[in-house]
């Protein structure tokens, strides 16, 4: 997700976690680079031999089990969720991994640091905001709309920095995505701190 910079312990030189950690910044950049071939629809393999899990499966999957949880109505809510995930399936690709707060660290000085990063995904941009904010409402209530499009904002300006060709989330694409997050995010309601029951953003209910 696009943001601010996170900034690296500073340590002595040449210490043993100092290379580790270049190490891995280093590999994370070469996969950054390595972004712009991957498809949204398909498994995409990194030069590093990495294979990152596609968009459309993973959340194809998680829908399905939701239905058999009984968090979707009937199929016909779930066949709405599998088109929106195949609409929303384009343009370009970004890492994905479960953005919610909890796993966000900020230190007094505004460094962000992220932490369990394990299974990444791909996702289209704008995604992990959807995810970001769905589980904020879930864990501290809700957020009034110029929130909401406050955040937009200084996520497609944060973007834009990078590539302005990733600055082109509109409110419309955000709430396709808050769509899809409440219902995935369904079976967590209730328990580890999300205590404020699914938002309404759309979709079936």
């Amino acid at each position: 997700m696009p943001g601010r910079r996170v900034r690296w312990g500073v340590r002595r030189p040449g210490h043993r976690s100092d290379r580790r950690r270049r190490d891995r910044l280093g590999k994370h950049l070469r996969r950054v680079r390595d972004l712009h071939r991957a498809s949204l629809t398909r498994p995409h393999a990194f030069r590093d031999g990495a294979l990152f899990p596609d968009y459309v499966a993973c959340r194809e999957v998680a829908l399905r089990k939701r239905l058999e949880q009984g968090h979707l109505p009937d199929a016909s809510a779930l066949d709405m969720l599998l088109a929106l995930v195949k609409e929303t399936a384009e343009g370009p690709a970004a890492f994905y991994k479960d953005s919610n707060p909890q796993n966000f660290l900020i230190t007094a000085d505004g460094t962000i640091f992220t932490v369990d990063t394990d299974d990444l995904t791909l996702a289209p941009f704008g995604y992990d905001l959807a995810k970001l904010i769905t589980t904020l409402i879930m864990t501290h209530g809700p957020i009034e709309p110029p929130g909401v499009e406050q955040a937009l904002g200084l996520y497609n300006e944060a973007a834009s920095r990078h590539d302005t060709r990733l600055a082109a989330i509109d409110l419309q694409r955000l709430h396709a995505f808050l769509a899809l997050h409440v219902h995935l995010t369904a079976p967590y309601a209730g328990h580890n701190g999300y205590r404020f029951g699914v938002p309404g953003f759309g979709g079936s209910t």
